[in-house]
């Protein structure tokens, strides 16, 4: 848009006035003479082509840009083809079904008022109903006293119940229930009718066949990590997946016994930890990471017992044959109670704990054996005293192995006797001991219901 600017007058000496120059938008005629009064500038359309302004004291021409007319539209080739419009609106969509009536819309939260619930029994009371977008009248619930109803529901069926019976004659009395009739001041209702409840761990499959009366002493099947492999004759162990325990199926808690391990492979990044553990050190630490093994390392020749490695003896690699030494002297006497007793119910084995801990009893301690030592052999030679006066409790060979992933495994194998390759002729003093293939078959105790008499599990 082009503006042609002259002054108003003769005199050039006179100084005009800023000039003022209204905001023109892109409206129609009618709507640009408003916006030009509105912002107080007065126009006349002369022509359609310039607009004259009608200030006394200057004059402008505003030539607008004129603009090329808009293409005639094309001709319908084929008006008959068109679609033609439509001159009814479409059926209503039929009505539905009286007996479900359409939900209100017009409430975002609607007030329901809810009929009294049935009575409940007194054990369960209602709980509070609470909801962001509702509001809901309840009526509170029923008070309790000793005339409601009482409560019949049924055991979960994950809580397992064995009972045993505590009466001294006659045949089990159901425990009496307080009710109306019955007073709870009577110190002996239900006396002869006491329950222990216990927790019910079902028996892994096959844990009863893996030692049997017909088997040698060899390495168990179950009281392994799952990343440790044995062999066929299950007397070699390897693992490259971690450092993890395996024990044998026999162990020894009074005397002393003697039992052999040979190193096959260890590998340049391998490391063994060999030795004893009773039956509560965790199978997925190496040997002597807590206070129930006692462990031979490898690398250093250190003894490894509650995660701690102290200076012992000359380190081992493949070909080297370690020797194990322990003595219990009375161990029987130090024995820990059991924690659990076998139990067979409906035909299915079950270890049975005690559901219920008795405050007043103290809690077992384990105790050290006087007397009691380990002594690790390599090769014949003695490498000395280890560990002495260690807990009392039920041992059992048990080694730990491991080695990078990209090798392969750390293997060990074990020699329970009686012909070992390097049978120390002198102990030191110490008692001759006995080798560990003539621990005799221990079987497990099956404890009858209701009864104090005990059967061996088959």
């Amino acid at each position: 848009m082009s503006i042609e600017r002259t002054w108003a007058g003769d005199d050039p000496l006179k100084r005009p006035l800023p000039l003022y120059r209204p905001r023109l938008r892109r409206f129609p005629r009618d709507q640009k003479r408003k916006v030009a009064i509105a912002s107080g500038a007065a126009f006349s359309y002369k022509s359609p082509d310039a607009i004259q302004h009608s200030n006394p004291r200057s004059h402008h021409t505003f030539k607008p840009q004129t603009l090329d007319p808009p293409p005639p539209l094309s001709p319908d080739p084929d008006p008959a083809a068109r679609a033609p419009w439509p001159t009814a609106l479409p059926a209503p969509p039929p009505p539905r079904c009286s007996r479900r009536p359409i939900p209100p819309r017009s409430s975002p939260t609607p007030l329901l008022l809810l009929p009294p619930p049935p009575p409940r029994c007194s054990c369960r009371p209602i709980p509070p109903r609470s909801s962001p977008t509702l509001l809901l009248r309840l009526p509170p619930p029923p008070p309790t006293d000793s005339s409601a109803p009482e409560c019949n529901f049924p055991r979960p069926p994950t809580i397992h119940r064995y009972t045993t019976k505590r009466s001294r004659k006659g045949g089990r009395k159901p425990k009496q229930q307080q009710g109306a009739g019955s007073s709870s001041n009577n110190p002996n209702a239900g006396a002869g009718a006491e329950e222990d409840m216990f927790h019910l761990d079902p028996v892994k499959p096959g844990l009863l066949e893996d030692d049997t009366p017909d088997l040698p002493i060899l390495l168990s099947l179950f009281h392994k990590d799952r990343k440790i492999a044995l062999s066929d004759d299950r007397l070699t162990a390897g693992s490259a997946k971690g450092y993890s325990m395996v024990r044998a199926t026999r162990g020894v808690a009074s005397g002393a016994w003697y039992f052999e391990v040979r190193v096959l492979h260890l590998g340049p990044t391998g490391g063994d930890r060999l030795g004893w553990a009773t039956d509560k050190a965790l199978l997925v630490a190496p040997v002597g990471n807590d206070a129930f093994s006692f462990g031979y390392r490898s690398v250093d020749g250190s003894k490894v017992a509650k995660a701690w490695r102290s200076d012992y003896g000359d380190g081992y690699e493949a070909g080297d044959v370690l020797g194990f030494y322990i003595s219990l002297p009375e161990g029987e006497v130090y024995l820990p109670p059991k924690e659990a007793e076998m139990v067979k119910l409906k035909g299915v084995y079950f270890f049975a704990k005690p559901a219920k801990v008795d405050e007043t009893k103290p809690v077992p301690v384990p105790v050290p054996v006087p007397g009691s030592e380990i002594v690790y052999f390599k090769n014949g030679v003695c490498q000395g005293t280890a560990f002495d006066n260690i807990l009392g409790g039920r041992y059992y060979p048990a080694a730990s192995m491991y080695t990078m992933p990209d090798e392969p495994n750390c293997e060990v194998k074990f020699n329970f006797g009686p012909d070992f390759t390097f049978f120390p002729e002198d102990f030191g003093g110490r008692p001759v001991p006995r080798p560990m293939s003539e621990v005799p078959y221990q079987p497990y105790v099956l404890m009858k219901e209701g009864s104090a008499s005990a059967e061996k599990a088959a």
